[in-house]
Order: C-alpha cells, then structure tokens, then sequence
C-alpha cells in the first residue's frame, strides 16, 4: 500500500523577550524519526525510520493562506541541493540511530523492522555541525493514535471520500503529547497539514481550507506527532517524532483520497 508523507512546516520562533517576531530563517533542515505499528490485510505493517536533510536552497513549501489550525502551501517537488550538517544521531530511541552525510551531503534514512519508539521516551537529536552549525535539541516522543472519525473507506484500497463544501471533522483516541497532524495532499503541489493539541482528541478542517484543493485524487496521512525547532544563524532546524495512526480495526491512516 502507497504511503503517503506528511508534510512538516517550520514555524518563526519568536525574536525574545521584546516580543517581536525574529525574520524567517534563509536556510531549513529537519531530522525525523518515525515509528508505526498497523496491520494492511492480512499482514502486519511494522516499524521505523530515521532521515536528515538540509538545504540552502530556502524553505521546501510556501505558505499560501492560514485558516483556523490549518496551513495551506504549495511544495514543488523539485531536487534541492543538499549540505551537511555532519554526523546526525538520535539518542532515547528503542535502538541508536546515527546518520551519515555523503560526499553530496546526502543523508540515506535508516530503516528498521521494529516501531523506534512506543511513546513518552526523551528522544535527543544531535549534529556534529558541517555547512550546518552543530546542534542539539532534545522533544517527547508521541504515542500511537487511533482516528475514530472520519470513518475508514469501505476497503484498504477504497479512497477516504471527502466534501470540500463541509468542514472535515477529525476524532481520535491515544496520541500522547504533542499534536495530531492531519495533512492533505492535493492535485499538482498543493497541500493542506493541520495540527490539532493531541490531548482534544478532536478537531476541524475548515471547507475554507479544503476548497483550495483541487476536485480529484489525492492522499491522506495522520500521525501524532511531536516536533522543536532549532535557530542557529540563518538556519531553521526542525526536530520530531511521529507516531502514524491507524484506524479502529488497526490499519494504517495513509493512503488515497477522493477530494468532491
């Protein structure tokens, strides 16, 4: 079954105790860690993965219109150049994980059979620093959520049938801390990502968000998911963990969408 990524936005932190907001970071990066446990059919989907990447090509969506806990972006699927930003390891997960640049600055993901984390363990992310400066941030890793509304299609390889007129409501159990990202992808680049406290255990996506979505096929994805950013220099760093959902019977929140 077709995964389909979740899309990650970096967020301006705040500029300090003055108030105003710092400028966007010229430059992103982000190192993610990812855990799911499901069944597709009659087999079990279980497992990790690990990736690092940094670009100094800017920021990897553009904001087109912010609605209620809702981002609207368009994400060209273009080859940013990459740069290292040296040895990358995660600490706290359920075995060491340590990514390593290429010549390129490349950094292949690493894969496991086994969830890396089960919810609740202090994961440390660490740089050793390259064209990237080094850096160390440290998040709470989510826990597994279960959605519990929209209902599931009528089959593993039926579309989730959503209305662009209605607001989508979204309903789960479990999830830990953090938030529950729910994120749209749509015709061509667009896409829609939501994040919703994980403690509600509910939440909306408003019709003014989905009617900027194109009528057709498209892909769904929800996790829970814990995530920090780092500020150093002209780098904007995201850090985080997810979690990826399932629905009540135990398969996978991931796959296509039919957007009317």
């Amino acid at each position: 079954m077709k995964r389909y990524g979740l899309v990650l936005v970096l967020v301006a932190c705040s500029g300090g105790d003055d108030g105003v907001d710092a400028p966007m970071p010229a430059y992103s990066g982000y190192v993610q860690v990812e855990s799911y446990d499901a069944m597709d059919l009659a087999s079990q989907q279980r497992g990790g993965l690990a990736t690092a990447g940094f670009s100094m090509s800017g920021v990897d969506c553009t904001t087109v219109q912010t609605v209620g806990a809702c981002v609207v972006m368009d994400c060209p699927d273009t080859d940013a150049s990459s740069v290292s930003g040296g040895t990358v390891t995660i600490t706290g997960a359920a075995e060491p994980i340590t990514l390593t640049p290429s010549t390129t600055g490349h950094y292949d993901a690493r894969v496991s059979p086994d969830p890396l984390f089960n919810g609740g363990e202090t994961l440390t992310f660490t740089a050793s620093g390259g064209d990237v400066p080094g850096f160390t941030k440290t998040i709470k890793a989510p826990s597994k959520p279960t959605i519990t509304q929209p209902a599931k299609p009528a089959s593993q390889v039926s579309p989730l049938v959503i209305d662009r007129s209605k607001d989508l409501m979204v309903a789960w159990t479990g999830g830990g801390n953090g938030t529950m990202d729910v994120s749209l992808a749509g015709a061509a680049d667009r896409r829609v990502s939501c994040r919703f406290d994980t403690s509600t255990g509910h939440g909306k996506v408003p019709s003014a968000a989905l009617s900027m979505l194109t009528a057709g096929m498209g892909g769904v994805s929800m996790a829970a998911f814990s995530e920090d950013e780092v500020i150093e220099g002209d780098w904007g760093i995201n850090v985080g963990a997810l979690y990826i959902a399932v629905w009540p019977d135990a398969s996978m929140v991931s796959g296509p969408t039919m957007f009317q």
